[in-house]
């Protein structure tokens, strides 16, 4: 599980969403999503029902952060999250 955090300056709002992320798959879903007013701190919107499972696309922030796990975290060394790196 991943908390990303986006920033649109345009509108003045951050959005935080908790990532479940199956690396068997390589597949990603959105837990829950909120979106806040960065000047009031107030929360905008929110969606409590998980995202449908999507790809990891290639390059994406997503992929990056599970394969540099998988690379330096000791406790993954026996995972195999990738068929084109084995």
């Amino acid at each position: 599980m991943f908390w990303f955090a986006g920033t649109d300056y345009n509108d003045n709002t951050i959005g935080m969403a908790p990532a479940a992320v199956n690396v068997s798959t390589r597949e990603f879903r959105y837990e829950e999503f909120y979106i806040y007013d960065l000047t009031t701190k107030e929360k905008i919107n929110a969606t409590t029902k998980p995202s449908k499972w999507a790809p990891i696309g290639k390059g994406s922030p997503i992929e990056l952060i599970v394969d540099y796990i998988f690379e330096h975290h000791p406790k993954t060394k026996d995972l195999k999250p990738r068929s084109d790196k084995q």
